[in-house]
């Protein structure tokens, strides 16, 4: 599989239960995305746990991003522009985890070629390409209202 992604694989998990983290320990993950549910579990689960822990669905909104910065819950946030009310708010929410010294992974909800666009851009403006987007759920659609936006040879090239 590495030599297929030309020599970089990144591991990334969503467990959404309560998996044995010191076993995910011996693996090169690199983050594990709520692996349970709730600001205060998930910051329980931090503390002890080896692997990186992700906040997605339980900080659906700058708020509740801003909260589970505050509390310790993640080491990284998943966001998503389209479910946290467009480029703006996602920005908005982008700068408070990095204040914070914390990443931040753009990524997408099943969607398609406009959605796609719209969060590589944002995620190119705002510097989040490190760790990389989760962007690739274009191709999952059987139809797509725009000409397909996909990555080639693993990067999506904005225009």
């Amino acid at each position: 599989a590495e030599a297929i992604a030309g020599g970089r694989l990144d591991t990334r998990l969503e467990a959404q239960s309560d998996p044995d983290l010191d076993r995910l320990a011996e693996f090169d993950i690199e983050f594990l995305e709520e692996p349970v549910a709730g600001i205060e579990n998930l910051a329980a689960v931090r503390n002890s746990s080896p692997v990186p822990i992700a906040v997605d669905e339980s900080a659906p909104t700058v708020e509740d991003i801003s909260r589970a910065v505050e509390t310790g819950a993640a080491d990284l946030v998943v966001l998503k522009p389209s479910a946290i009310g467009g480029p703006s708010e996602a920005a908005r929410a982008a700068a408070i985890v990095r204040d914070a010294g914390m990443n931040v992974v753009v990524t997408s909800l099943l969607e398609g070629s406009v959605g796609i666009r719209a969060a590589a851009h944002l995620a190119s403006a705002i510097g989040a390409v490190d760790p990389a987007p989760g962007l690739a759920t274009a191709s999952l659609l059987a139809v797509d209202v725009a000409t397909p936006f996909l990555p080639v040879n693993g990067e999506l090239l904005l225009g």
